[in-house]
């Protein structure tokens, strides 16, 4: 019977005239709440999207972790081969100047046993197998060959010394739609490489195995974190001005909620006579409308979540919006499914219809 008074009670509140006093304030909290949850987790599912894109391009072309051979004797090195390794990548990597005849650029040259595992949209202009073959990036390319790269392209790579000098033969481009990586690194096949000492040779160690390692081999291994430390510590300073966007939607959000709570309390004051009648008491006529309060949040998160949900799974599938490459680093929107970004702001603000169930059930004097 109790449960029944209950339902029948709010089910009046919330259906009421279209035009009255008590739909606008019922519209408004669905409406903010609703567009809390819908802003927020769209927003971060792609703020998330963008740097775990960004990093992912880092990892696979750099390798999660490096460790050098020289900083390794034979023993520890067998040791973690034995130990620890399950699958590594050996490459070489230096500074050089590259230069062709119309320019020049300091570069870091790289070469790996598993070159194709890390180029991205890759155009060839020279297929045959040479010697001292590379591929250079596309924005690189752009400054060395403004005319446009032949099979027939060939350029100087010149070490910190200046002697030697390597001629290497442009094999193609490529594009990660990272620019430092565009502009500032040439690629190449380890094997194809004749100027390479295997004493220079270094690891690269994937996360996995990184795990795995104890700690006294950690101290000689520099992961990505610590090698991009400044470009990660720029991409999280974006953090900052998107948490206070967002926390003060949800503020105002809560807000509104809250006022439109308080006023329609106030209002509702010659119905309180009626549902006393009816053998509620003051306290549960309170939790009555505490539970309206909830059942409209709780609408508003479950359209929030299933609108942003279904644009992103469609955005996804079918990439409608094109992005600039030279500034976000992809072509496409990236988008994180993570569940965290989907939840704070219906945790938030069904925690604030919670209080009101709980705080003013006890306290709340008609």
């Amino acid at each position: 019977m109790i449960l029944k008074t209950y339902y029948f009670i709010i089910n009046r509140l919330i259906k009421k005239d279209l035009f009255s006093l008590e739909s606008l304030f019922n519209i408004s909290i669905l409406t903010s709440t609703f567009l809390c949850v819908f802003i927020t987790s769209i927003t971060l599912s792609i703020t998330s999207g963008f740097k775990n894109n960004i990093t992912s391009k880092i990892i696979k072309f750099d390798g999660f972790a490096r460790l050098s051979l020289n900083s390794l004797s034979s023993n520890e090195f067998e040791e973690i081969q034995i130990s620890h390794f399950k699958e590594f990548e050996s490459f070489y990597s230096s500074q050089f100047i590259i230069k062709s005849k119309n320019d020049s650029e300091l570069i870091n040259f790289y070469a790996t046993d598993k070159l194709l595992d890390k180029i991205e949209n890759l155009t060839i202009y020279n297929d045959s197998v040479s010697n001292n073959g590379v591929f250079i990036g596309r924005e690189l390319n752009d400054k060395l060959f403004p005319n446009g790269l032949k099979s027939s392209s060939s350029a100087l790579l010149i070490n910190k010394e200046n002697n030697p000098y390597n001629i290497v033969s442009i094999n193609g481009v490529f594009n990660t739609g990272v620019s430092f990586f565009d502009r500032h690194f040439v690629l190449s096949n380890i094997n194809d490489i004749s100027f390479i000492d295997a004493n220079d040779l270094e690891f690269i160690i994937s996360e996995n195995d990184y795990r795995t390692i104890n700690q006294t081999f950690k101290n000689k291994i520099v992961t990505y974190k610590e090698r991009y430390f400044d470009f990660l510590k720029w991409l999280d300073s974006f953090d900052l001005p998107i948490f206070i966007l967002l926390m003060s939607l949800i503020l105002v959000s809560l807000v509104n909620n809250s006022f439109c709570f308080k006023i329609e309390m106030l209002n509702k004051k010659k119905n309180y006579l009626i549902m006393n009648i009816l053998g509620l008491s003051n306290s549960k006529i309170s939790l009555i409308y505490s539970l309206k309060l909830l059942i409209l949040n709780l609408i508003g998160v479950v359209l929030g979540l299933l609108f942003s949900i279904s644009i992103l799974i469609i955005e996804s599938k079918m990439n409608f919006i094109q992005l600039p490459v030279d500034i976000y680093f992809t072509s496409i929107i990236p988008i994180n499914f993570n569940y965290t970004n989907f939840i704070i702001a219906p945790l938030i603000i069904l925690a604030q219809s919670l209080y009101f169930i709980l705080y003013k059930k006890i306290n709340y004097d008609f």
